[in-house]
């Protein structure tokens, strides 16, 4: 890559951040992180020899991995499915995660 291509990126990197932040990220935000509170205290008081908090932070880990890419994608103009993620995205993740943990842990003989 050329020095001039280099700068060119950098340049509409920081024009991307540069977009205000749309406000209707802000409404979904509040509505997960309440969810992601309520699932990991309930996690966490489960009496399951801690599976259920481990697959809680992995589901927490990938929601949070995945989010900033969809905000920095769409910073101004979020699409009604960047919405619909960010703030049911944590559950579905949840979900998944139980799963797919599920599976994985029997398959490994940790349950």
């Amino acid at each position: 890559m050329t020095p001039m291509k280099i700068s060119g990126l950098l340049h509409s990197l920081a024009d991307q951040f540069r977009q205000p932040l749309s406000a209707e990220y802000g409404r979904a935000l509040k509505t997960s992180l309440i969810q992601q509170l309520i699932v990991t205290v309930l996690s966490v008081l489960l009496l399951d020899g801690g599976l259920a908090s481990h697959i809680c932070a992995l589901a927490l880990i990938a929601y949070w991995l995945s989010v900033p890419l969809i905000i920095v994608r769409r910073r101004a103009d979020p699409t009604p499915g960047d919405l619909w993620f960010v703030r049911y995205g944590f559950l579905v993740t949840e979900a998944a995660v139980w799963f797919v943990g599920q599976a994985v842990w029997q398959q490994m003989g940790r349950i």
